[in-house]
């Protein structure tokens, strides 16, 4: 039997029964079977979401992303506090705070589809448990401030080496034909997370200003730990699953500090030595393949984090036209969303070195599908868009889940974090509400 066969098998059949959706690992050429993870997979913290209309002034409470802290897989592996020199982090006692992208219908509305703008509303847990209601006060990315045109959707956030945060989200705008909207990537930045969890960001405008269509900026530090700074040329790597080619060096002289993984069609490479101005090199990192899970559009997930082996993991999102159209009660939605991985090379994240074969996390729970059994002229329960799973944040769990900081991941496990790499990752489902789950990479 094949390898790449063999270590399907040995992924898949371990995890039968489980809420888990295993990815396929093989061997390309040029690669040796220890330079790729034995086995990586998502696993549901619970059946239910943890933020929903439930505990929210909003109807809609869904694509989120998270406060993140500086907690790298050397910091896991050794059991110590880490930290960026004259930053200021969040404590694990402290909690978690996401950005959740928020909306509610319009006035007089016909259906459950009919909404209005959306804003980010910060929502934080105490202690890393229950999440605070979703509150209309705490609003901090509206067009009211200053953010967009019109509406302020799809955060991604990143950590800057000085301990200050970036903000990529989508500054949407009405056409001025008024035929439809139209999305621009923009930056919001924020010197602490105190700042941050107070709301107070300065907003630097859209990333490229002369794109008409830009989304889903996913940013790469390359910090003191990763190799900052380090300049790479233009080389060639292929495989059996149409890997990315190439990495990029700056064409103006300066370093390149940084790669955002942008795009909503296919994810393109930019580099920035500053992590305000962005230079759109135009080189396509992954594209839709015909007859895979993301045969129809990718879309940049969370900042890609950094992995014992030295790489980086990007999750990604994708959607597909499944054949018969899956039975659905929005009119004319024929789309699937499922979220795979990219595992990128930790000297030169421009290269891809595997891509997942099947989906890591696909819809399959009723608020994943928006098949509510019972529907009704606007019953709250209902989500607006149907098969949708979506991934823009996440964190590395570390090594003091030992001492009850995390309660999510299982003792068995946490007693092999030195074999593993594993992350907490906030998703949403329908469009609607936010779930939780722990992704796993086996060694």
């Amino acid at each position: 039997m094949p390898l790449l066969d063999l270590l399907f098998l040995a992924l898949v059949i371990p995890h039968l029964g489980q809420t888990v959706n295993s990815s396929d690992e093989g061997k390309l050429s040029g690669l040796s079977s220890s330079a790729l993870p034995t086995g990586i997979w998502m696993k549901r913290v619970a059946n239910n979401p943890i933020i929903s209309n439930k505990t929210s002034e909003f109807l809609y409470n869904y694509n989120c992303a998270n406060l993140p802290t500086h907690i790298s897989s050397a910091t896991c592996k050794s059991r110590i506090n880490h930290s960026i020199e004259g930053s200021k982090l969040i404590p694990d006692s402290d909690g978690v705070c996401l950005a959740v992208r928020v909306q509610n219908l319009v006035a007089n509305a016909a259906s459950i589809y009919d909404v209005g703008p959306s804003y980010l509303s910060l929502a934080c847990s105490v202690g890393r448990g229950d999440f605070d209601p979703v509150l209309i006060d705490n609003v901090f990315g509206s067009a009211e401030q200053g953010w967009s045109d019109y509406a302020v959707e799809d955060p991604r956030i990143a950590l800057l080496p000085d301990g200050s945060y970036a903000l990529f989200y989508s500054n949407v705008s009405k056409l001025a034909d008024g035929s439809g909207l139209a999305a621009q990537l923009a930056l919001a930045t924020s010197p602490d997370v105190t700042s941050a969890r107070e709301g107070r960001w300065q907003v630097r405008g859209n990333v490229f200003p002369t794109l008409k269509w830009s989304k889903s900026g996913a940013l790469l530090v390359l910090n003191s730990e990763e190799g900052r700074g380090k300049d790479t040329g233009w080389r060639e790597e292929n495989s059996e699953l149409g890997a990315g080619k190439g990495g990029l060096e700056s064409t103006d002289g300066r370093s390149v500090n940084g790669y955002l993984f942008w795009g909503d069609k296919n994810i393109t490479v930019a580099t920035t030595s500053d992590f305000v101005e962005y230079t759109n090199t135009e080189k396509v990192l992954l594209s839709p393949r015909e007859g895979y899970f993301d045969s129809v559009l990718v879309e940049a997930g969370p900042p890609p984090m950094r992995l014992s082996s030295g790489d980086y993991l990007f999750l990604y999102n994708s959607a597909t036209q499944p054949n018969p159209p899956l039975p659905n009660r929005k009119p004319d939605w024929k789309l699937q969303y499922n979220i795979g991985y990219a595992i990128l090379d930790g000297n030169d994240p421009t290269l891809v070195k595997y891509r997942s074969r099947t989906p890591l996390f696909s819809p399959t729970l009723e608020w994943e599908k928006c098949s509510y059994p019972s529907p009704s002229p606007l019953p709250r329960g209902v989500g607006l868009t149907p098969y949708v799973v979506f991934v823009e944040g996440w964190e590395r769990v570390c090594s003091n889940i030992e001492d009850g900081q995390e309660k999510d991941i299982e003792k068995s496990e946490s007693k092999m974090l030195e074999e593993k790499d594993v992350f907490t990752v906030w998703y949403q489902g329908c469009d609607s509400v936010i779930g939780k789950a722990i992704l796993t990479v086996q060694w």
